[in-house]
């Protein structure tokens, strides 16, 4: 009894961290995700590179997390993984202060695939850890449940940096008109500034404050032992993970072309009020669609069983896809609207990525779980960077007003008809050829 209460309180003290690395980890993804498109299109609106090799950029440096997290994290220990999140993180704020100091395009560049690189560790790694904190304890709980938790807290703190960014730049002005000026410039280097030393600090909460159960067992700390990490994970589920991977990669393009874009291309708004009540709006959809799944998901079985899974997916792709036509069809009826019917979009794809994370994760054991996820990741942002490339060879730069508007919402339309149709199908497939236990 006495084990079992400190068991209980220590699995409470590492959720609570989970918890608090994921709000604030949030503030600083949202704030990145908020400004970085719209400052590379006033800092270098004259240099000859696609404002889209910024988010293709960012997504090569994803996959690079992705794989590094395998190698890192599963390879080397879980508080290594953890640590070059962050020091990623940091090297990011770093090389965008420099960037804006020089106007330099190539270190801006080299910022947000730093950027991306951590983003690519961060949720393989921090989600790999809290599974081992769970599964250490003997205490029932829903897994699905802790990662859509902290996926939601992620959100929140997402939110929070998206709705404050633009009006903390313009000194708090909501009726200045939205400008890029040099003091503008400058309320942004100490806004990166300010990122990195949070990064500094959420280093050190990793390496003070967190336990890490399974960092003795690890015997291969060699890095080139790693390598063959991911394929060993795919032979051993004899290729069952295909469902969750081929739905991760339709849905994660769409999510992060959403992400990079919406506040250049999706979201209008001439003053700062405008445009921030806009990003509010566009994301406190996220909010509540991730707060319904995480109130809604019962705290009774370890993991969510397959036709549930794929129940919960098929009816956020359809109502996301329904969503998408209707923000088509009234497009000109209104900037909220627009707003309210992306977001609704964006945050019913969003709340299927927890649930793809965790049918992935239920594939693997405490050895190869961040291996896992980097499967996932791997194979998603590299759809992603293909299409995204592809896309700006054949239409140009996306922001101009004279291609944007049919171009996203053509994408958009192509993009969720694919993922429902795929869906559909993959979920009918397996409900005709599979015997469910309900």
């Amino acid at each position: 009894m006495i084990t079992k209460c400190l068991m209980k309180n220590d699995l409470l003290k590492q959720l609570s961290f989970y918890y608090i690395i994921s709000i604030v980890t949030g503030l600083v993804f949202g704030f990145r995700y908020t400004v970085d498109v719209w400052v590379f299109v006033n800092e270098y609106k004259d240099s000859a590179v696609n404002p889209v090799v910024v988010a293709a950029t960012a997504i090569g440096g994803m996959i690079l997390g992705e794989f590094l997290s395998s190698i890192v994290s599963d390879g080397m220990g879980r508080r290594k993984g953890l640590l070059l999140v962050f020091t990623l993180l940091f090297l990011w704020s770093l090389c965008a202060v420099l960037s804006l100091s020089m106007s330099s395009v190539i270190v801006f560049l080299i910022a947000s695939f730093f950027f991306g690189a951590s983003l690519g560790m961060y949720h393989s790694s921090l989600d790999a850890w809290i599974f081992d904190a769970l599964d250490t304890t003997n205490i029932t709980c829903n897994h699905d449940k802790k990662i859509v938790i902290g996926f939601l807290l992620f959100n929140v703190g997402f939110f929070t940096a998206a709705a404050a960014v633009f009006p903390v730049i313009h000194n708090y002005s909501l009726d200045a008109p939205l400008e890029y000026t040099s003091e503008v410039r400058s309320h942004l280097i100490k806004l990166y500034l300010s990122m990195g030393i949070i990064s500094i600090i959420l280093a050190t909460i990793v390496y003070k404050g967190l336990s890490f159960y399974k960092e003795r067992r690890r015997s291969r700390e060699n890095f080139s032992q790693n390598i063959g990490n991911i394929h060993q994970f795919i032979k051993k589920t004899d290729k069952s993970v295909t469902v969750p991977l081929v739905l991760g990669m339709i849905i994660t393009f769409s999510i992060q072309f959403m992400d990079h874009f919406a506040v250049t291309i999706f979201l209008p708004g001439e003053s700062v009020l405008e445009k921030t009540l806009n990003i509010a709006l566009f994301n406190a959809i996220v909010l509540v669609s991730i707060g319904f799944m995480a109130i809604n998901i019962k705290d009774t079985k370890i993991h969510i069983d397959v036709y549930q899974r794929e129940k919960i997916l098929f009816w956020l792709i359809l109502l996301s896809g329904i969503s998408v036509m209707c923000a088509f069809e009234g497009a000109d009826k209104g900037a909220y609207r627009t707003a309210l019917l992306i977001g609704l979009a964006e945050a019913l794809l969003l709340a299927c990525a927890p649930i793809i994370k965790a049918w992935v994760l239920s594939f693997s054991n405490c050895d190869d779980r961040a291996t896992s996820l980097a499967l996932l990741g791997i194979v998603k942002r590299f759809s992603a960077v293909v299409i995204m490339l592809s896309f700006s060879a054949l239409t140009g730069d996306v922001t101009s007003d004279a291609n944007k508007d049919a171009f996203y919402l053509f994408l958009l339309c192509v993009l969720y008809a694919a993922a429902f149709i795929l869906g559909s199908n993959l979920l009918w497939k397996n409900f005709v050829n599979s015997s469910y236990k309900k």
